[in-house]
């Protein structure tokens, strides 16, 4: 019990102090959460597009590979620049890119940095494999082992990119909705 009406008046504005700070604590993690989420959107319309060509590439190769191309010693070959290319776009997107991603569902920012490591490691591989002066003289299935090891390198990498494209495209399309034709022309007036 109290001692006076001072000390129960005392605690009930403790109590209520207590509840306003919590309240007060609530609302700034609620903003900050927004903060976040409205930052992984943002970098989820940035990233959709090199992340979406380099799943491209990377379809386009797993196919060739799946398949056995057998015409891969010629630079000038599809696959070839297909190499080259998913390495150059591989190369454009870093680290810092990914980070505002984190808080991306299906951790999206991983499966891309894993997937730009790959693309790394088997653009290498594979360049070396096909440049070396015995690779010419190969047998059909000693290259078909090749195109098969590298088949199941690609096509990680081409899992890894479709999955974040996914996420980024859904977060891309509730954060940068495209334009509807009555925000870009006007639409009748609801006067």
């Amino acid at each position: 019990m109290a001692d006076s009406p001072w000390d129960m008046w005392s605690a009930i504005g403790t109590v209520a102090a207590v509840f306003v700070a919590l309240g007060i604590s609530g609302q700034a993690a609620w903003a900050n959460r927004r903060t976040e989420k409205d930052r992984s959107e943002l970098a989820a319309a940035k990233m959709l597009s090199p992340l979406s060509a380099l799943e491209r590439k990377a379809a386009y190769l797993s196919v060739c590979f799946a398949f056995g191309e057998s015409d891969f010693a010629e630079p000038g070959t599809n696959v070839l620049t297909a190499m080259e290319e998913i390495e150059a776009l591989s190369k454009t997107i870093s680290t810092e890119d990914l980070y505002p991603l984190l808080k991306l569902p299906r951790h999206t920012a991983k499966r891309s940095a894993k997937a730009l490591g790959l693309i790394q490691t088997s653009v290498s591989d594979i360049r070396a494999m096909l440049a070396h002066p015995a690779w010419g003289d190969l047998k059909g299935s000693h290259k078909a082992m090749h195109y098969k090891r590298w088949w199941g390198m690609i096509s990680e990498i081409q899992e890894h990119l479709a999955m974040a494209v996914a996420v980024c495209e859904a977060a891309a399309a509730t954060g940068a909705p495209r334009p509807s034709p009555e925000e870009m022309y006007g639409g009748p007036s609801n006067d």
